[in-house]
């Protein structure tokens, strides 16, 4: 099934709270953490930013939160097409190449089913995750530091690792401006 943007319509089906390694599930999205989904097989990297991966209490937090963002909004639209998320990347960050894929996962940006809100400017206001320079050459600083002032979602728990994350993923990577 080849689409240039996949919808997913999120309904609660379970949620799968406990180990680290375990997912939440949205219809047929998973949030396996609180930067990567699985839509409908394909694991998605959200482009631009980072959520902390430890200690485990913020990795819960971020991904619980993820899920129900995208369950309160009715699901996501991912761009899956390499065309259109090269051309996305040019337009928020045309300093800052960087690649379709991290891993196991297509680099990739999403929007909100009902809002059309940008997913990880939300995650990043709500205090979740920090903008990530090295790839997206600033574009969420702003959320981050809107987030940090009001001390919003991690930022009030865990002040000095989210700060610690956020000076690590500040540094831009050489040839970004």
């Amino acid at each position: 099934m080849k689409h240039s943007r996949l919808t997913i319509f999120a309904m609660i089906a379970a949620v799968a709270i406990g180990t680290s390694s375990s997912a939440q599930r949205i219809g047929t999205t998973y949030v396996i953490d609180g930067d990567t989904l699985s839509i409908a097989g394909q694991r998605a990297r959200i482009w631009g930013i980072d959520a902390p991966d430890r200690p485990a209490g913020m990795k819960q937090a971020a991904r619980a939160y993820l899920a129900r963002l995208i369950r309160d909004e009715g699901g996501v639209s991912c761009a899956f097409d390499p065309r259109a998320n090269q051309a996305m990347r040019r337009q928020r960050a045309p300093a800052c190449p960087s690649q379709l894929r991290s891993y196991d996962r297509i680099v990739t940006s999403c929007t909100l089913r009902r809002s059309g809100a940008d997913l990880a400017q939300r995650i990043t206001r709500a205090g979740y995750a920090v903008d990530w320079r090295g790839y997206s050459a600033g574009y969420y600083l702003s959320q981050q530091q809107a987030a940090q002032r009001q001390r919003a979602g991690l930022w009030a728990s865990q002040p000095r690792q989210m700060a610690a994350l956020a000076a690590d993923r500040g540094r831009q990577r050489q040839g970004c401006r």
